[in-house]
């Protein structure tokens, strides 16, 4: 068991003699990080919700739709860059400032392979209409994973 301890100075007397001063030892590491072996992770679609605190509908659409032809839908929140992504999709609900950096970032990682809308960006851009007509109901799920930030 490892422990480590920090005191103030002056309370440095309470501490025993033999314990003060000493310097923790690393392990070595048994294999090298090259070693480990990699894992590919790969995304087949991926719907960024860039500003949102609560479930985004056009997402939960998109994911459905996607389901529905049998391929895996990926949520993604805010600058969520994935290279290994085959399709992405971001909606941004909010124009702030904020909202119009990360929408920024994502051009700039994505380009033109990003679909993006949201009423952010346009608010009067819809889904297609065989998407847009989906109604939520019943218990049902949407995202097959989560991923906050970048996939490594």
């Amino acid at each position: 068991m490892l422990s480590v301890l920090t005191t103030p100075e002056d309370l440095n007397h309470l501490v025993p003699e033999r314990i003060l001063g000493h310097e923790l030892s690393l392990p070595t590491p048994s294999r090298k990080a090259s070693e480990h072996p990699t894992r590919s992770r790969t995304v087949d679609v991926l719907l960024i919700d860039v500003d949102g605190r609560l479930t985004n509908l056009a997402l939960m659409k998109l994911s459905r739709y996607f389901k529905e032809q049998g391929r895996e839908a990926t949520l993604g929140r805010g600058v969520c860059l994935v290279p290994e992504a085959a399709e992405v999709y971001a909606s941004s609900v909010f124009s702030p400032a904020s909202s119009s950096r990360k929408v920024k970032s994502l051009k700039g990682f994505y380009g033109d392979s990003l679909h993006l809308g949201g009423s952010g960006i346009d608010p009067k851009k819809r889904l297609p209409a065989e998407i847009e007509s989906w109604r939520a109901g019943g218990r049902v799920e949407l995202f097959g994973r989560c991923v906050a930030g970048r996939l490594s």
